[in-house]
């Protein structure tokens, strides 16, 4: 089965800011979390998902958010997952933690020094992968 992913919108939610000076704008020191919608396509049927990055914890939690699940979270992590290997050159990004039984949820912990915020980012501005 071939996924092409694409990513829609990308939310971070700092854990610390600081002031620049003389500018009524802020650097972000260290992110608290990511929150990453998107669509996985396989052939004529798309699904909706979104991730949950905990930068603190290193967890990437991704969930099906709608029903019913026509594409599982597994599959559609495994798919991201060959991404960011290709795109990183780290090997192995993430070891999975947990799976729900139903398929709407995985859980993996980030093992290595990828950044899956900035990945997914440059893989929403090039566009759609795995077309």
């Amino acid at each position: 089965m071939s996924i092409s992913v694409e990513i829609a919108r990308i939310e971070v939610q700092p854990d610390k800011l600081v002031p620049l000076k003389g500018k009524n704008e802020y650097d972000l020191l260290r992110l608290k979390r990511a929150v990453i919608s998107g669509i996985a396509h396989s052939g004529s049927t798309d699904q909706r998902f979104r991730i949950v990055f905990d930068a603190r914890a290193r967890l990437f939690r991704l969930t099906i958010t709608d029903s019913p699940i026509r594409i599982a979270a597994a599959t559609i992590s495994t798919a991201l997952m060959q991404e960011f290997t290709r795109l990183s050159r780290f090997g192995e990004p993430m070891l999975l933690v947990e799976q729900s039984g139903d398929g709407r949820e995985v859980l993996y912990a980030v093992d290595s020094p990828i950044d899956p915020v900035a990945l997914s980012h440059f893989i929403k501005e090039t566009g759609t992968f795995g077309r």
